[in-house]
């Protein structure tokens, strides 16, 4: 259980930083390479610019988000309300497929939490 608490508490971390890091992403006819919010806002104007930084954007309100359903999942851990624990790591995977298909930071932490759970 320890062990879950501490990915959940780098799981909100990361989550907060999503559109600071970024990852790779293109964006445009010409598909140029925008990784980050930051580089979102340095892009000259053009229309990749509003693309890129409208995804960067949504990106970080999802990963807030996402650090709220950590949040609330925490709290639940804390009293022993696996259902409730369940059910915002659900909603934090369900947001982050929206920006990152694989799910790399919550899918994980889920997993862990069903298999917890069925010991």
């Amino acid at each position: 259980m320890e062990k879950l608490k501490e990915q959940l508490e780098a799981a909100i971390s990361e989550s907060r930083n999503w559109a600071v890091r970024g990852w790779k992403m293109q964006f445009g006819p010409h598909g140029r390479s925008v990784d980050s919010l930051r580089a979102a806002l340095d892009t000259p104007l053009q229309s990749s610019r509003q693309e890129s930084l409208a995804y960067w954007q949504m990106v970080e309100g999802i990963g807030q988000e996402t650090a709220i359903q950590g949040e609330k999942a925490r709290r639940a851990l804390d009293g022993s309300d696996w259902a409730a624990a369940h059910n915002a790591l659900f909603l934090a995977v369900f947001l982050e497929r929206k920006v990152r298909k694989e799910v790399p930071t919550w899918g994980p932490l889920l997993t862990a939490l069903e298999a917890e759970g069925q010991r």
